[in-house]
């Protein structure tokens, strides 16, 4: 990908991270439930639109990026187990570019269109 120029203008998305936790259940077992970890502000684009097979029917998927503040990574512990909710929509986190000491910002890949 292309080195892209962001100023924090352009960081005008809000974003918030979710993480999958176990509650026990009263009557014993557990339930899988996602709990918000942060948010943070960030600059969204698409990289289009795909179809994939999955259990007999086809899924419209796509993949949207957020580029935010390196430092947001590193507080939250950003990684593919968790997801990302932007307008009320789930998305699941498939990559966390780490682009190394000197950078400022951070890319994350999430694909919408599959269950979480």
């Amino acid at each position: 990908m292309p080195a892209r120029n962001t100023g924090a203008g352009d960081l005008n998305q809000r974003i918030h991270f979710e993480r999958s936790t176990e509650t026990e259940l009263p009557g014993g077992g557990y339930e899988k439930t996602w709990a918000r970890v942060g948010s943070a502000w960030a600059e969204r684009w698409l990289d289009g639109a795909r179809e994939r097979s999955a259990a007999m029917r086809e899924e419209a998927t796509s993949m949207v990026h957020f580029r935010i503040y390196r430092q947001q990574v590193d507080r939250l512990s950003l990684d593919t187990t968790m997801r990302v909710v932007w307008r009320g929509q789930t998305l699941n986190i498939r990559a966390v570019a780490d682009p190394g000491p000197p950078a400022r910002f951070a890319v994350i890949d999430c694909e919408s269109g599959v269950p979480t």
